[in-house]
């Protein structure tokens, strides 16, 4: 490095001579040579990170371009190239402070110093090898290269931001010109759609340095080129340097004023694409369009900016064309006219305009219309802060928090101080926030909010009652001590640093004790000293009724010794009720409301007035007072008829009075005012609808309910989980949809089991799920799970002797005649010999076993009974009927009329099944048996229909006492059905179908009554829709029982209908515990009117194999009987004959 500095200053010594000048012209290519070799390598490092900042960096991609055009514009600009000149010593200091900060860049790394050496060392080395004139006219080439190095970083950085800040603030400006309304906070455009974020890529750098290099290759073009005469004397080549040097500095001035305007034209241009995407964006709200318009964007930057530049640089020429023109010339005439008085020429007009004029109107204009945009921009936002303002505020009065949240976000996007919409915002938040998710987010709201304004106080108000509502210790104190430091004379202040203080009583804090001394000290605020202490009583009592778990004992204590007096004193309803409330909930001697009911008057707040009547209602509840407690419902709902809570009481106490309807419309009117959200609520919403028959709106109610329990943030009670799915069940179960009922049950059993400690609640719960589980499993047909399942039931402790009778019965059903004898002898064992079990265990002996096995087991219980406690004699009458002993039977059943003479009519049915009717219609109609007139109508039916024959006379007395009853009573639903076969017998349809529909009338499930109302009317042949109506209302309920299954099979067949009735006949065989043969029949005819004579012939001989009893078919069946009989008569078998 020495030996070329050193080479270089000798060069410079060299005189001026022929020889020398002869000499220096043959070294001077390979110092050249060697010098830019000494620079290649010094400088290697530094290009290869320039190459990489081309190729990585946005920015400077234009970066190869640059060497290029530089040679372009010296070659440019080759005729005007002045002669070599002796060296210019000045070049040698560039040099060494070109090496110098290459050697601190590469000691303190730091590139960007090593990059900028580059023009430095090419001015240094133009100005030692050619001389001073040679540098001056290279100079634009050498100092263009500065555009192809990249600023520093800082530098970069610096330019970035201004850039950022002034397109976000110039877009909003223009946005506000398309009544789009944005604020900025120079980094990102806010709008009330959406954000616009300004990166460093889109800062317009690039393309400031892009403008910049146009405008200065631009600039010198249009310089022109210089004269074409080169030095060559010394003296004239001196004297021309200097010519030259002034038009240098000259143009140097106005190049300088021609890159400041690079700066405004490519901020409007950035401002103009930055707002044709957020106008798209705005307008829109389409990703693709917002995509096109970014795009096109970007290609129309940059004509834009160049034109903006073209009309800076014409106001410019002009500019400077006049201050060289028409100032100069002025200049010229004032020094010409300073030794003359023209009095004329002072005194007249001119009407010319001054040159100061000409080049201030375009400015002026320009800073006009700057201003008047800036205060169309504030005005605009300012209105519409306005408008979003009085929108949030009717949200806010019609309680509509959603919509209100909506216009305060907004508005924190429109003010560039947005704390106070930012507050606005996390108050409505929380009105709306329904569960502990949504209040935390309004808590982290409150926490950003007062990190960047922490002397807020509603929000520091706010920011702590919520802090003690979700249990934040830590942020409660903090804000408290902010608070009392603040605020410490307000009263709000005050009771809510005594709530902290009270909750939080091991928390270190700053906080003084809180005593009646300390929270007297700012009495001047809050009056007089005694009634400010009996508030605070008042007060401090409210607080210990809300949170009675954060109240000290002795404060209770102390509490509950001057409430009463301080209750007095203050004499207000809110008072004295606060004083029954700290009673109530501390225990802290007798209080009662009525002094708070009497202290009602029309200057009490209508909430106090409401809390007081709510609190007598339900005292008045709990006290098994109910309709008090309607009345007091009746006038809290009067006074505030927007809080769900007295609707909520009210459907609990119709709900004890088994009033569904009003209870239904109670809980519903809860459930909306509640916000559709409390899952208690909608659970007794659901219990009540589904006692009430409302299915419709069930539905869609329990779909509410399960993403309620799926997205809460604290799962459920069990006991919760438990109802909604047994109100689940058995809405499933009035669908028949028993399959879905029991997976729900089953769910729910697990749930209720689940607990190792069961108690009276559970146990409950258990019993009325599985009672719901056998109601399915009936209904399924399913008789063996329901059996064991109450087996299952009967086995545990305590278990009453109807589970063994339901197994047993279940079993009974199922055909495990085995299974259903030991369940009935558990039974039996249970209840004892004198029950209807007994009678049902000798039923099954009967007809599984035979008649021996069932008299056996009469005689051997009638053996083993103890005298303290026999057999009643009705029963044994029972037993011996159902044995087979008609004899013995009837002498019990007089035995047990002599004792009792209801008994008069099991003797009286007992004697008509033996063929005595005549002493049975004497017996009914006797006047000394003295009975209700509808037992002794209904004892008539059954004797009418009992006897196998009756005689003129007895069937006279048996209509006339049947249809006397009847004509009184109307509702009597055993009567009726009585009727109903009494009249079948007589062949009285139109009688026996009238008891029928009374019967479906007063009991929609009777199933019984519905089955032989749709089975009569199908068999007159008068109403078949009527008929299928009144079978599926009977199987929708029952499920597939296979008689009704079988009688709905039957109807389709009267109704020509065969393909579907062999449908539901074969399901009904399929239910069926054993081959009934009138079912047999039913198939046998609905095939053969199918076609299907094969078919038609099996099920006949089935039905006869079944040994049919023709008294027990209707005329329908008798006709089919009839017809399939002729069709299929036995053919008789012929003989053979014998031989000749």
């Amino acid at each position: 490095m020495q030996t070329h500095l050193q080479a270089l200053t000798d060069l410079s010594q060299i005189p001026c001579e022929p020889k020398s000048a002869v000499l220096r012209e043959r070294l001077l290519p390979y110092v050249i040579m060697v010098w830019f070799g000494l620079a290649a390598f010094s400088y290697r490092h530094v290009f290869g990170q320039l190459f990489e900042q081309w190729q990585t960096n946005n920015s400077y991609s234009h970066g190869p371009l640059v060497i290029p055009i530089a040679f372009w514009l010296l070659w440019y600009r080759r005729s005007t190239l002045p002669e070599v000149s002796k060296p210019w010593i000045a070049g040698t200091g560039f040099l060494l402070a070109a090496h110098f900060l290459m050697c601190l860049g590469e000691y303190v790394y730091f590139p960007a110093i090593q990059r900028w050496t580059i023009p430095i060392w090419l001015i240094g080395m133009i100005s030692l090898v050619w001389g001073r004139a040679i540098l001056v006219w290279s100079l634009p080439s050498v100092c263009f290269l500065a555009f192809m190095i990249p600023l520093p970083f800082q530098l970069e950085m610096m330019a970035n931001h201004f850039l950022q800040w002034a397109s976000a603030w110039s877009s909003c400006v223009l946005l506000s010109l398309t009544s789009t309304m944005a604020v900025t906070d120079g980094y990102t455009l806010r709008m009330a759609t959406g954000h616009v974020g300004i990166t460093a890529d889109c800062s317009g750098l690039r393309m400031t340095v892009a403008i910049a290099a146009l405008s200065y290759v631009i600039t010198f073009l249009s310089l022109g080129r210089g004269p074409n005469n080169r030095c060559a004397g010394t003296d004239h080549c001196n004297h021309r340097d200097v010519d030259r040097s002034t038009a240098t500095l000259g143009r140097a001035l106005n190049l300088s004023l021609m890159m400041l305007q690079v700066i405004p034209a490519a901020i409007l241009a950035n401002a103009a694409r930055i707002t044709l995407m957020a106008f798209v964006m705005d307008r829109f709200r389409v990703e693709s369009y917002t995509t096109w318009a970014h795009d096109f964007g970007d290609w129309l930057v940059l004509p834009i900016s160049a034109v903006l530049f073209l009309a800076f640089r014409a106001w410019l020429g002009s500019v400077i064309h006049i201050w060289r023109t028409e100032i100069g010339q002025r200049r010229l005439n004032r020094s010409g006219r300073e030794s003359q008085n023209n009095f004329i020429d002072w005194h007249r007009p001119s009407f010319t305009v001054t040159p100061f004029a000409k080049i201030t109107v375009a400015p002026f204009a320009l800073t006009v219309l700057a201003f008047a945009l800036i205060w169309h921009y504030e005005y605009e936002r300012d209105r519409i802060t306005a408008e979003a303002m009085t929108t949030a505020r009717r949200y806010e009065a019609n309680a509509d928090w959603a919509h209100a949240a909506d216009c305060y976000q907004e508005l924190m996007y429109l003010n560039s101080s947005p704390e106070e919409a930012n507050y606005r915002h996390a108050w409505v938040s929380r009105q709306a926030a329904t569960n502990r998710a949504e209040r935390e987010q309004v808590f982290f709201e409150l926490e950003a909010l007062l990190n960047r304004a922490p002397f807020h106080l509603a929000a520091l108000r706010m920011h702590l009652d919520l802090s003690l509502e979700l249990g934040e210790a830590s942020a409660a104190i903090r804000s408290a001590e902010r608070l009392y430091s603040m605020d410490r004379h307000d009263a709000t202040t005050m009771q809510m640093c005594a709530e902290v203080r009270m909750r939080l009583p091991s928390a270190s804090s700053r906080l003084p004790e809180i005593s009646m001394e300390s929270l007297s000290e700012p009495v001047e605020v809050f009056g007089p000293v005694s009634k400010w202490r009996d508030s605070l009583v008042i007060a401090v009592a409210e607080f210990g009724c809300h949170h009675p778990d954060s109240v000290d004992s002795r404060l209770t204590k102390a509490i509950g010794s001057v409430i009463p007096k301080s209750a007095n004193r203050v004499g207000s309803a809110h008072a004295h009720f606060q004083r029954w409330n700290f009673n109530h909930v501390f225990g802290k001697g007798t209080a009662s409301l009525d002094t708070a009911l009497t202290c009602i008057d029309d200057e009490c707040p209508k909430q106090v007035a409401y809390e007081i009547y709510l609190a007598s209602a339900n005292e008045a509840w709990v006290g098994n007072k109910p309709d008090d407690a309607k009345s007091f419902l009746k006038k809290a709902i009067d006074v505030n008829q927007a809080d769900h809570r007295g609707f909520a009481l009210l459907g609990d106490v119709c709900e004890s009075q088994h009033e569904w309807l009003p209870c239904t419309t109670a809980y519903l009117r809860a459930w909306r005012l509640a916000g559709d959200r409390p899952l208690e609520l909608g659970i007794k919403l659901a219990e009540a609808l589904i006692r009430s028959e409302h299915h419709l709106a069930l539905d869609e109610l329990l779909k509410t309910l399960e993403r309620q329990v799926d997205t809460a943030a604290v799962t459920p009670s069990r006991t919760m989980q438990i109802r909604l799915n047994l109100v689940q069940s058995q809405l499933h179960m009035r669908q028949a949809r028993h399959e879905e009922a029991l997976q729900t049950l089953k769910h729910c059993h697990l749930l209720a089991s689940r607990n190792l400690y069961k108690s009276e609640a559970t146990n409950e719960w258990v019993a009325t799920i599985e009672s719901l589980q056998a109601q399915c499993l009936v209904r399924l047909g399913r008789y063996a799970d329901a059996a064991r399942l109450f087996e299952n039931r009967a086995g545990k402790v305590d278990a009453p002797a109807d589970q063994w009778t339901a197994a047993a019965r279940a079993w009974r059903t199922a055909g495990n005649t085995d299974a259903a004898a030991h369940c009935y002898r558990n039974a039996v064992f249970k209840k004892g010999d004198d029950s209807e079990i007994w009678l049902e265990y000798v039923s099954l002996l009967k007809d599984k076993r035979g008649m021996d096995e069932a008299i056996n087991e009469v005689t051997l219980r009638q053996r083993r009974v103890r005298q303290d406690s026999p057999i009643a004699d009705e029963v044994l009458a029972q037993a011996w009927e159902i044995a087979g002993n008609p004899k013995l039977a009837i002498e019990y059943y007089r035995s047990a009329a002599k004792g009792d003479i209801r008994d008069v009519a099991a003797l009286a049915i007992a004697l008509a099944r033996q063929g005595e009717v005549d002493n049975a219609v004497e017996l009914i109609a006797s006047e000394r048996w003295s009975v209700d007139t509808s037992v002794r109508a209904h004892t008539a039916a059954i004797v009418g229909i009992s006897a196998a024959t009756l005689s003129n006379a007895s069937k006279a007395t048996i209509m006339q006492i049947v249809q006397d009853e009847i004509a009184k009573t109307s509702d009597d639903v055993p009567l009726l059905l009585a009727a109903a076969k009494w009249y079948t017998k007589c062949q009285a349809t139109s009688n026996a179908l009238e008891m029928l529909r009374r019967v479906v009338t007063l009991q929609p499930e009777n199933v019984v009554a519905a089955n032989n109302l749709a089975m009569m009317l199908a068999d007159e042949g008068c109403d078949f829709e009527g008929a299928i109506e009144h079978i599926d209302n009977a199987l929708k309920q029952t499920g597939p029982i296979a008689e009704f299954l079988d009688t709905k099979g039957w109807i389709l067949v009267q109704m020509n209908r065969a393909e579907d009735a062999i449908a539901w006949l074969t399901k009904a065989a399929e239910h069926s515990s054993s081959a009934d043969p009138i079912a047999q029949l039913h198939l046998a005819s609905a095939y053969m009117d199918l076609g299907d004579r094969d078919r038609a012939k099996e099920y006949l001989e089935l039905a006869r194999a079944g040994q049919i009893r023709l008294d027990l078919l209707n005329t329908s069946e008798l006709r089919a009987w009839s017809t399939l009989q002729q069709t299929f008569a036995p053919q008789p078998i012929p003989h053979e004959e014998s031989g000749a």
